[in-house]
């Protein structure tokens, strides 16, 4: 493969690529890496990024008492300032482009669009939401599998023991843990298995996946049949990541991003145990709890479609109501937009809080994040790159040394991060009819 072919594949690259924002195109539901704000403060991969954090309010004030009477001033006090500890995780994807395509792409501009655009376009989706995957459920895994009843189910004709069906190498993902878009085009996706305790017990490769009887297809499985209550991770990624928004809305305590919870009471979020059907009530009361440890601006509330969908008949009953029964939990009879024209989210208002209510298929069932407006943030060195740290900026394609092709790499280093964990809301125990 000549130098020449990559340095002209390069260029067409940049030009009908990336001077267009090719990193800024992003798959649908990538919510996180679509509205949270990136943050690049180290100069390398992997380096700790330290952000100051207020946990307290100032309480050096004195009561001046009478008029004309000299009192003593209070020493001041300073807010307590905790320094968060962000570590940055970097992730790489690749793809490889077969002499055949290389030659039908050196033509031109567009000749290089018309044969290589599906390959750009699918490491570009991919790449993104695997980040968008690991932004949402790093450190806490893709999928749980089922226990319980649920672990000896028969699903989609499947029958299951103890999680498992090791003659067909099927995995019953317990519900709760289950959501749609981490499981689409898994297919060849290799996955490591944890034990509960955290150990490692098995490496292999998702074959296939059956969305509605929520059960995924290993490529091998070994004799262990018990497997309830193990975790499954994209492979490498369990301790090469940071921690996810479930993991960092569901702290309750120890130390996250340096910080102690038991001496930090602000730092976890509102904590909500539905233990049945999500309603519009206990979002409220959800809500109200937030507002109690500091909320007073917008909040977006991220749901599972199907959660949703048992939310649609409670929301119509509540916009048929009488004003005044409504008025106990919404402020007006004009919060609610789009629902008639079937957006996938309601806008409405609690009290004094806009809410957001999302469908998004990358939430599991179980769980719902309410995420506060403007407080979280990607942090790291760099956001989805195709200039490779260390490398030619101006070289995007490389050399395979051991086969006639070109590979295409991205790039990214980063992890989330919030400024506060006080007016979040995670609530958990959600269940379907």
């Amino acid at each position: 493969m000549s130098m020449e072919n990559s340095s002209t594949l390069s260029n067409y690259f940049k030009q009908q690529y990336l001077e267009k924002g090719l990193q800024k195109v992003l798959p649908d539901y990538t919510n996180i890496l679509s509205t949270v704000p990136f943050v690049g403060a180290s100069e390398k991969a992997g380096s700790e990024l330290i952000f100051p954090v207020i946990t307290s309010r100032e309480h050096g004030f004195t009561a001046l008492g009478q008029s004309g009477a000299v009192s003593n001033l209070r020493s001041a006090t300073v807010a307590q300032n905790r320094q968060a500890r962000v570590v940055p995780y970097p992730v790489m994807g690749r793809t490889q482009i077969d002499t055949v395509s290389i030659s039908r792409a050196v033509g031109g501009p567009q000749a290089f669009v018309d044969a290589l655009d599906y390959k750009i376009e699918n490491l570009q989706t991919s790449f993104s939401m695997l980040v968008e995957q690991e932004l949402m459920y790093g450190q806490s895994g893709l999928g749980v599998i089922a226990s319980g009843a649920e672990a000896d189910a028969v699903s989609g004709g499947v029958p299951f023991t103890d999680g498992v069906n090791v003659a067909g190498r099927f995995v019953k993902i317990a519900r709760a843990e289950f959501a749609d878009h981490l499981w689409i085009g898994s297919e060849e996706m290799p996955v490591d298995i944890y034990s509960a305790a955290g150990v490692l017990v098995y490496s292999t490769k998702i074959t296939s996946y059956d969305i509605e009887g929520e059960y995924i297809q290993l490529e091998s499985l070994n004799a262990l049949s018990a497997m309830e209550g193990f975790s499954i991770f994209r492979a490498g990624f369990k301790e090469n990541s940071g921690p996810g928004l479930q993991k960092i809305l569901s702290h309750t305590s120890g130390t996250l991003f340096g910080i102690d919870s038991s001496t930090t009471p602000l730092w976890k979020a509102s904590q909500v145990a539905v233990g049945g059907l999500l309603s519009f009530p206990v979002v409220a009361e959800g809500v109200a709890r937030a507002v109690g440890r500091g909320l007073a601006g917008k909040i977006n509330l991220h749901v599972h479609p199907r959660v949703f969908a048992t939310l649609i008949p409670d929301f119509n009953t509540l916009k048929s109501t009488s004003t005044v029964n409504k008025s106990r939990m919404f402020t007006s009879s004009s919060e609610i937009e789009r629902l008639e024209h079937g957006s996938m989210a309601i806008r409405f208002v609690i009290g004094s809080i806009e809410l957001t209510l999302i469908s998004n298929p990358l939430v599991k069932i179980g769980m719902a994040f309410g995420v506060a407006d403007g407080e979280l943030r990607r942090a790291g060195s760099t956001d989805i790159t195709y200039q490779i740290p260390g490398e030619d900026k101006s070289k995007y394609f490389h050399r395979l040394p051991d086969s006639q092709g070109l590979e295409l790499r991205v790039f990214t280093d980063q992890s989330l991060f919030s400024m506060t964990l006080n007016k979040h809301i995670y609530f958990s125990g959600i269940t379907l009819a």
